[in-house]
Order: C-alpha cells, then sequence, then structure tokens
C-alpha cells in the first residue's frame, strides 16, 4: 500500500510525521527511525525495540512450553567457547 503524505522541514531540520501515518505505522513518542538514502529519496523505516522482540520471542516460548532460562544458559556456554575459539 502506497500512501503519499507530506511534511514541512523546520529551521532545525525536523519533520512531523502525519499523525495518520504514525498511527497505521504504529509509530510512537521514543521510538527510533532509521533513515537510508535511495535513488529515489530517503526510506523511513521503524526500527523494532530490541526489548519487543525480546518480549515477542518470550511469548513464543511460553506458548510451545520452552524453558527460556535453559536457552539462555546454553547460549551464554555456546558465545564463551566461541570467544575461546576466537582469542585463540
Amino acid at each position: 500500500m502506497s500512501t503519499e503524505e507530506k511534511a514541512t522541514v523546520t529551521s532545525k531540520g525536523q519533520v512531523t510525521i502525519p499523525a495518520e501515518l504514525r498511527r497505521r505505522l504504529g509509530i510512537e513518542k521514543g521510538d527510533v527511525l532509521s533513515f537510508e538514502e535511495s535513488d529515489d529519496g530517503i526510506v523511513v523505516r521503524k526500527v523494532e525495540s530490541p526489548v519487543r522482540r525480546l518480549d515477542v520471542l518470550r511469548e513464543a516460548a511460553a506458548e510451545r512450553d520452552v524453558d527460556v532460562d535453559a536457552l539462555r544458559e546454553a547460549s551464554r556456554g555456546e558465545w564463551a567457547s566461541s570467544d575461546e575459539t576466537s582469542s585463540e
């Protein structure tokens, strides 16, 4: 879905994202956006919070009865092993 919205850049380089667009995209105060230059202009994307990603993973794990603490410990063990290998 492509929608064209317009906004004016202030003297400080700030742009207000139109309210309807913020609502549709779920952009809220404090959210982080990334800006990528493309051949067609600027692509703006919402950067998903790592905390939100973890919440989604935790919810999925709970639905599948996965022991998150056991996964965390296993991951730490793998990271420690890879750190030891890479420092040799």
